[in-house]
């Protein structure tokens, strides 16, 4: 079973992986690039080992289960550190190495026309898919925070249990387990896996970018089949633009595209009631005598007077529209 060890690093069955490339490299490799030894015995029993690029594979599974959406940060750590980070392979028994953790890496090397990369070998490439599937699960354990991503790994440890013959609330049970998360939790993500492609891929933005309870609780499910493209545009026209996608904007968008409510109306009165509520705040801060008297607070006059007249000229508008 895929574990996290107590303290730093993670401990994938047995194999302690840890800081063991920043234990033999340090924090980046700008300057010790031309120092590194062509093998070296780590710590914990591990091979390190600097190889050519070309016997390096990536994992065909890697970009439907981790993505590789998180490139652009890896090119800019490139740049300024020189630095590919750690690279976790297995032997293969055609003297190529297959790479489980660590192939976003590898594509940005790649990019850059490295001729070799610095790697920990942890052993020989497992045959049970299963295997290998709770490796890599174990060592991206905490840095997948795109919903989508977590959906699709849970789907596949769910069918190495199956292969496994592990059913019902034992299967469950190792679910939570592995996922350090609670069934409820499991069986949300599993409901993004229902929708169609183009709604299952909002689910790639970081969940901390996007309201995504809401989406696949409340939201999602109910946008119509003849709706999805529509509105899979506007929300990624929304993520583009760089603004906030809230609760609130995820319904604004719902409703201007499934119910056909003009919701630039809606944003314009929003945004009149926040105004006349800033206008009251200013006023509350007015400060009264024992005798009822106003107190001018001098550093806040001009606020407080200008507040108060705009306030006034909204009153006056509201009290002649409903006479």
């Amino acid at each position: 079973m895929a574990r996290q060890a107590s303290g730093s690093g993670l401990d994938v069955n047995g194999i302690g992986l840890g800081n063991v490339f920043n234990n033999i490299v340090g924090e980046s490799t700008k300057e010790k690039k031309n120092d590194i030894p062509a093998k070296v015995q780590t710590e914990s029993g591990l091979e390190s080992k600097v190889i050519s690029i070309d016997l390096l594979d990536e994992d065909e599974n890697n970009e439907y289960l981790n993505g590789y959406d998180d490139i652009a940060t890896l090119r800019n750590s490139f740049e300024e550190n020189d630095d590919n980070g750690g690279i976790h392979v297995y032997e293969r028994k055609n003297g190529h190495y297959l790479v489980w953790s660590g192939n976003t890496r590898l594509k940005v090397a790649r990019e850059r026309k490295e001729k070799e990369l610095l790697v920990i070998v942890t052993g020989p490439e497992p045959e049970d898919e299963f295997e290998k599937h709770k490796r890599r699960l174990a060592m991206n354990q905490g840095r997948q925070d795109r919903p989508l991503y977590i959906a699709r790994n849970i789907a596949e440890y769910e069918k190495g249990l199956n292969r496994k013959g592990v059913r019902g609330d034992i299967r469950n049970k190792e679910l939570e387990k592995a996922f350090s998360m609670p069934a409820r939790n499991i069986q949300r993500y599993k409901r993004i896996l229902n929708l169609n492609d183009e709604l299952q891929l909002l689910f790639k933005y970081p969940q901390k970018d996007i309201p995504y309870i809401a989406m696949i609780d409340k939201v999602i499910p109910k946008i119509p089949e003849d709706k999805a493209a529509e509105f899979a545009s506007a929300f990624n026209t929304v993520m583009s633009d760089g603004e906030e996608m809230s609760s609130a904007r995820l319904e604004q968008l719902f409703d201007s595209i499934v119910k056909g409510v003009n919701t630039k109306k809606t944003k314009d009165t929003t945004i009149k009631v926040n105004q006349i509520l800033k206008q009251y705040k200013a006023l509350l801060s007015v400060e009264y005598d024992d005798d009822g008297i106003i107190v001018v607070n001098e550093e806040k006059k001009d606020l407080i007077l200008r507040e108060a007249e705009e306030l006034k000229n909204n009153i006056e508008d509201i009290i002649e529209a409903y006479k």
